[in-house]
């Protein structure tokens, strides 16, 4: 079943095409720009009146359905379909671990920086989230940074400077330094931890509350919670403190990059709308799958 690809064209008064976005945020990732594939449906399809020049133009595929084109878009460059915006994708590599302490070294970068590493992790990223986490960072290169990080720690470790995740604005999402933390329980082997805090600094009605929806939104257990002189005590697994640390600096640094993965060149856009074999006002081009596989260009292959 043959299929039809919208392009961006946005063409000016005169009929040239306009490539760039006058605000440098938009252009880069805020809006379809010329050459940006923005739909594709199976033939027999409709199109509105401005899903055309001037303002796009359409691709038809004629040996390729919709599903295989975005199968072949997911197998070759791993992004779901021909559409796809570029997102940061973060990928953390544990480089080492004290088990005594529940500590670990980790090097985080980006999966899909691009050639002229645009979407590459730098130090100024990710090192405040560090230090809200207690963690910090040990090197930084292109496109890596490594740092520690405790799940919890405390005098165990006389010459240690900082303390474990459990004891972080970031867990708690707010100044903790007045609690006093108490590791009752940890065992090694499964990275279970039962630690009681003295929250009672904190005179706030709704507090005790908070406290509780924080420990079970991050996958711990409350065992007891006095909430008369504000002691908690609750269980946790190092898996879902990490967990959710990473989850927090995904959803700070995943950002996108461009509007869309995918382009086609200046050139090839400029051919589409001036054939007029399928339409007399230009605009519509038929093309086999192989060509249009020709056609596309990655964006993480360009030298930005």
């Amino acid at each position: 079943m043959p299929c039809e690809i919208m392009i961006r064209a946005y063409t000016n008064g005169d009929g040239t095409v306009n490539y760039s976005h006058p605000d440098p945020i938009k252009d880069a990732r805020g809006v379809y720009k010329p050459g940006y594939p923005c739909k594709i449906k199976d033939q027999p399809c409709i199109w509105g009146q401005k899903q055309r020049l001037p303002y796009n133009v359409r691709i038809i595929v004629t040996d390729a359905s919709k599903d295989e084109v975005n199968s072949y878009i997911d197998t070759t460059y791993d992004i779901p379909h021909i559409h796809a915006a570029w997102e940061r994708k973060l990928l953390f590599v544990q480089e080492a671990s004290v088990p005594s302490i529940d500590g670990f070294r980790y090097t985080v970068s980006c999966s899909n920086p691009g050639f002229s590493n645009l979407a590459g992790i730098t130090r100024d990223m990710v090192e405040n989230y560090l230090n809200n986490w207690n963690g910090f960072v040990v090197s930084a290169a292109t496109n890596s940074v490594t740092f520690d990080f405790a799940i919890y720690e405390d005098d165990r470790v006389p010459e240690s400077i900082i303390k474990g995740a459990l004891q972080s604005w970031g867990f708690w999402t707010t100044n903790i330094s007045q609690a006093i933390f108490s590791e009752i329980l940890y065992t090694q082997a499964t990275g279970q931890h039962i630690v009681e805090v003295d929250y009672s600094a904190y005179i706030a009605a709704s507090i005790p509350n908070k406290v509780e929806n924080l420990i079970l939104q991050r996958g711990g257990v409350i065992q007891i919670h006095d909430t008369g002189t504000r002691v908690v005590r609750f269980s946790i697994n190092r898996t879902n403190v990490f967990q959710y640390f990473k989850q927090t600096i995904d959803r700070k640094l995943a950002t996108r990059i461009y509007r869309t993965q995918l382009r086609i060149s200046e050139a090839t856009l400029d051919n589409i709308i001036a054939d007029t074999s399928i339409d007399p006002a230009g605009g519509v081009k038929e093309v086999t799958f192989v060509q249009l596989q020709s056609y596309l260009l990655n964006r993480l292959d360009e030298d930005l």
